[in-house]
């Protein structure tokens, strides 16, 4: 059974903190100077609402879906406006070349607020034209950026902008007569990348120079660094092992290739949010693997005299005796 106000398995709908009783009627409406959510039902019928399904409260969620999201937009035929998260906006903002950072406008003032089945009412902080390549062509993409630890959700009018129809059996997209092949995040919404500036064509082809276009084995430590770099973001920022596996299957694996691997993942930010802690060890190891290689000391009060225990800490083998005082030329 499920919720029939919001949808969530968690509680019905008379707990259901979103509820049209519980709410009282309010609803997050956007609003043309204010700087906030006037939350009002007078202004319900005229002003327009941003409404969004997404309902979850696991950060690790949350943010697992924006690193497999980097460089890319989340297809939503929900979104009746495009929005994205501040962290999805900085790597963004960071992984453009040059050419297009000077193209960036913003940030605007946000006159806009969002809401979410668990997130409760987003204010829009800003609002950024940002340029793209789509299907290889460059577009501006307006978007509202909100508080929240989410990608750009790609609205369905952006999508209708440039003639996207999707092909679900394929996992395909037709985008301005291209084809695209669509990967699937683990919360299954569709990417589409968002910097890839080769135009597809029947005709068109790649220079064999183009696609070897560094020797591994051969190049310096700068090549070699771009060039591994660049393969990490292809393949998804797969961990070292299985990254090393791919190398060593190409036959182009060296051994100072590993140190420059470990150097990319620890500076590499979509890594770095998307490493699990270390887990707690159940037991600890063993403090020795030998006779009388290291041994406790203890020392207990009994009927007013003091005993000194010795525990050998691999056999535990223990040894007792009284002593007059605590100082070390008496024990």
């Amino acid at each position: 059974m499920t919720c029939r106000a919001c949808g969530s398995f968690r509680h019905l709908v008379s707990k259901c903190p979103d509820s049209h009783e519980r709410r009282g009627g309010t609803y997050c409406v956007e609003e043309d100077s204010s700087d906030s959510c006037n939350l009002t039902v007078e202004t319900l019928n005229n002003l327009e609402i941003e409404r969004f399904v997404l309902f979850t409260s696991d950060k690790e969620e949350l943010s697992r879906f924006t690193s497999e999201s980097l460089n890319c937009a989340a297809l939503d035929t929900c979104c009746t406006s495009t929005v994205a998260g501040e962290k999805w906006l900085k790597m963004y903002l960071n992984g453009l070349p040059a050419h297009m950072k000077s193209e960036v406008r913003g940030p605007f003032q946000g006159k806009k607020c969002f809401q979410f089945g668990n997130q409760g009412i987003l204010k829009s902080q800003n609002k950024y034209q940002l340029p793209a390549y789509i299907a290889g062509e460059k577009v501006h993409i307006d978007v509202d950026i909100i508080s929240s630890d989410i990608p750009m959700l790609l609205s369905k009018s952006e999508m209708k902008k440039h003639g996207m129809v999707l092909y679900m059996l394929q996992d395909k997209a037709e985008v301005r007569g291209h084809m695209l092949n669509l990967s699937t995040t683990s919360a299954g919404h569709y990417l589409i990348p968002l910097n890839s500036e080769l135009k597809s064509s029947k005709e068109s082809c790649l220079a064999i120079e183009d696609v070897l276009a560094t020797n591994l084995k051969n190049a310096d430590l700068k090549e070699k660094t771009k060039a591994l770099e660049k393969l990490h973001k292809q393949f998804g920022h797969r961990p070292k092992q299985s990254f090393v596996n791919l190398l060593k299957a190409a036959l182009v694996y060296t051994e100072d290739m590993s140190l420059i691997i470990d150097n990319i993942i620890s500076g590499c930010e979509g890594c770095i949010k998307r490493k699990r802690n270390p887990d707690k060890p159940a037991v600890s190891m063993p403090m020795a693997r030998d006779f009388n290689e290291k041994v406790a000391i203890d020392i207990k009060i009994w009927n007013g005299h003091y005993i000194l225990y010795i525990i050998d800490m691999w056999s535990r083998l223990t040894i007792g005796t009284f002593i007059e005082r605590k100082k070390p030329s008496e024990a």
